[in-house]
């Protein structure tokens, strides 16, 4: 399973999803397996090791990438480098 490197822009809890800078090494305008400079990624596909994932920006991710029934690339199993989970929500109080 391929695995890419970029920027996590933003991730905002309250409306469920982010947005992700790929990695330019990685961006690639091959038909079928290109890759755009650019992802959004869905609360589902962030990991938080099983919690929900708290606000982040500006972090670097690591993440695989699939495409919708419509062809729209996303990225899935976002988690820090490496495959360390991204940081929990903190509970509020």
């Amino acid at each position: 399973e391929m695995r890419y490197l970029g920027i996590l822009k933003f991730y905002n809890p309250r409306n469920g999803y982010g947005y992700i800078t790929v990695d330019p090494r990685f961006v690639t305008d091959d038909g079928e397996n290109s890759v755009p400079s650019e992802l959004r990624v869905e609360r589902s596909e962030v990991n938080a090791g099983g919690q929900n994932p708290g606000a982040m920006q500006d972090v670097e991710v690591e993440f695989g990438i699939w495409k919708t029934s419509r062809d729209v690339p996303k990225a899935y199993n976002v988690t820090l480098p490496g495959g360390v989970p991204l940081p929990q929500a903190v509970p509020e109080a």
